[in-house]
C-alpha cells in the first residue's frame, strides 16, 4: 500500500516537473499547447478548404480540427514516450524507483495537453451548435482511450530501444510525418486514387492501404461522431483496442526485462 502511494506521489511530481520544464522558459508558456494545433488548423484550413468536396465549411472545419488534435496527441505521446527514460537519466542514475512511472508521467503530460485542446474543441462545437448524445460522447472517449493505450504500449518498447539506438528518433520523426499524410488529416479519403503505380510496382491499392491505417480509423471514427452523429468503425476500433491491450502487456514485460540495464548506456 505504501509502495503504491509513493509511486502515485512520484508520478504527480514528475508530471508537474515535466510541465514546468516544458513551458517555463517560453514567453507564452502552456498557451503553446493551445496555439500550436490551432495555428496548424488555420494554415491548413486556408490552403485546403477548397478540396473538401461536398462538405460544407462547418463540417470541414470540424473534420480538420479533430484530425489535427488527435494526430498531435498521437505525435506528442509517441515522441515523449520514446524520450521518457533518456530525459530522466539524471534521476534514474541516482534514485531507485519504479521505472514505468517515467513512461506513465510523459503519457499523462501528453494527456493534459489533449484535454486542454478538447476543451477548446468543445467551445468550438458549442459555438457552431453541434450537440452530441451521451452515447456518442462515450464512444468518442473510447476512441481516445484506445489511442492512449496504443501509444503507451509503443512507448514501453521505444523508451528502452531508444537508449541504445539513438537513430530511432530520426526514424520516428520521418514515420510520424508520413503518418500525417497517410491519415487524411486535411483531405477527404475520396481524393486518394483507388490504385496507383510506383516505379515497377503496378496497381497498388492505395485507398485500401490508407483505410488499414489504425490512426486513420480512429480519427475517422472520432470525426463521424461529431459530423454525422453516428458510431462508425466499431469493430475496427474494438480490434485496435484489443491489439493495443496486448501491446501494453507485451511492451511492459519487455520494458521490465530490459530497463535494469539501460543505465549503462546513458
Amino acid at each position: 500500500m505504501e509502495r503504491t502511494s509513493n509511486d502515485k506521489d512520484l508520478l504527480i511530481e514528475l508530471v508537474r516537473t515535466n510541465f514546468k520544464l516544458k513551458y517555463n522558459d517560453s514567453l507564452l508558456g502552456f498557451f503553446w499547447a493551445i496555439l500550436k494545433p490551432f495555428l496548424i488548423f488555420g494554415m491548413l484550413y486556408i490552403v485546403f478548404s477548397n478540396v473538401s468536396r461536398g462538405q460544407d465549411q462547418k463540417s470541414f472545419q470540424i473534420y480538420l480540427l479533430i484530425g489535427i488534435i488527435i494526430y498531435n496527441y498521437f505525435n506528442e505521446s509517441i515522441v515523449m514516450g520514446m524520450n521518457s527514460l533518456l530525459e530522466k537519466a539524471h534521476i534514474i542514475l541516482k534514485v531507485n524507483f519504479n521505472r514505468t512511472i517515467a513512461v506513465y508521467s510523459n503519457q499523462v503530460l501528453a494527456g493534459i495537453n489533449l484535454i486542454i485542446n478538447l476543451l477548446i474543441l468543445a467551445l468550438f462545437l458549442l459555438f457552431n451548435d453541434v450537440y452530441l448524445e451521451l452515447d456518442l460522447i462515450a464512444y468518442f472517449a473510447f476512441v481516445l482511450l484506445t489511442l492512449t493505450i496504443l501509444t503507451l504500449g509503443i512507448s514501453f518498447f521505444t523508451s528502452v530501444i531508444f537508449i541504445r539506438f539513438r537513430d530511432l528518433l530520426h526514424i520516428t520523426e520521418i514515420g510520424l510525418q508520413l503518418l500525417f499524410y497517410a491519415s487524411a488529416i486535411f483531405f477527404p479519403i475520396s481524393l486518394v486514387p483507388e490504385r496507383i503505380s510506383i516505379f515497377f510496382v503496378q496497381e497498388i491499392p492505395a485507398r485500401e492501404i490508407f483505410e488499414l491505417n489504425p490512426l486513420y480509423i480512429l480519427i475517422q471514427a472520432a470525426r463521424n461522431t461529431f459530423i454525422n452523429g453516428q458510431i462508425s468503425y466499431l469493430y475496427e476500433v474494438l480490434l485496435i483496442f484489443i491489439i493495443s491491450l496486448l501491446f501494453v502487456l507485451i511492451g511492459r514485460a519487455f520494458f521490465k526485462s530490459r530497463v535494469k540495464k539501460v543505465a549503462e548506456f546513458f
